[in-house]
């Protein structure tokens, strides 16, 4: 699961926003150069500062590809600078955010990444009956005007259906471990919370069922990111509802726009 947030304000351009977001690339890259060149802490008795070169080197030890964990982690790295032959991207387009959560996957299509020429398959809310045709035409539309190539639009009416029972009990047992026990801890989940927020728990339990319903085989899936209430709930509910829509998915990006238009059209 990766989590992104741009910033663009009014402003600025669609251009100087693209030129932002084109540093995740880079950003991934220099991440997965530093796990790589991780090693065990080096000692060093020069000067007496043992003790400052241990802690300088603490948190590289941790990432070190001598543990097979850590291994791992560098071949999952790996994957975004390897060319995808034919690839996927899934576009779940939940919220009005400017556009970012579309523009994003698009530069990821274009040359030099590692999802060069990937189909876009869009997924959004919709109606039922009628209304559902309806809503495929107004974005079908929409991305037109945004040269925006999408090779599948979906208008899912499902969103509003009860999660299973099956996916109620993997939530509970989840954030059993993250519940409040009576000690002084910040940012653990009361039965309070979790009765105040059981809607919109249930609306991302649902929009997790359908993300492996469709997702699953994509190479890249990209959500809009919900917005915390920081006030009125805690970090462990908030993450939970992320943990549960990303579950054994494919590497999933969540993306949240500040409603500054970063796409621009002309009729």
């Amino acid at each position: 699961m990766l989590l992104f947030s741009l910033q663009c304000n009014n402003s600025q351009t669609s251009q100087e926003a693209s030129r932002k977001t084109s540093r995740v690339g880079g950003l991934i890259r220099n991440v997965t150069s530093f796990v790589r060149r991780a090693h065990p802490p080096a000692v060093s008795e020069a000067n007496g500062d043992e003790s400052k070169t241990k802690n300088r080197f603490q948190l590289v030890s941790k990432h070190s590809v001598i543990d097979p964990h850590d291994n791992e982690l560098v071949v999952q790295l790996e994957r975004f600078r390897t060319k995808v032959h034919k690839g996927t991207i899934d576009v779940w387009w939940l919220r009005e955010d400017g556009g970012l959560t579309l523009l994003l996957p698009y530069l990821l299509t274009l040359p030099g990444t590692y999802l060069e020429g990937a189909r876009i398959r869009v997924f959004v809310p919709g109606g039922i009956g009628d209304s559902v045709a309806n809503d495929q035409k107004h974005m079908a539309a929409l991305l037109k005007k945004f040269r925006i190539e999408a090779t599948d639009l979906h208008v899912i009416n499902t969103f509003g259906r009860p999660p299973s029972r099956e996916t109620m009990t993997a939530f509970d047992q989840y954030v059993s471990r993250f519940k409040e026990d009576g000690s002084a801890q910040r940012g653990l989940i009361s039965q309070e919370e979790l009765q105040m927020f059981r809607g919109k728990t249930n609306r991302y339990l649902r929009t997790g069922e359908l993300l492996q319903e469709h997702s699953r085989e994509a190479d890249l899936v990209v959500v809009t990111l919900p917005i915390p209430r920081r006030s009125a709930m805690s970090a462990a509910l908030y993450m939970s509802w992320l943990e549960m829509m990303s579950r054994n998915l494919p590497p999933t990006l969540f993306v949240r726009g500040n409603r500054s238009s970063v796409l621009t059209y002309f009729d």
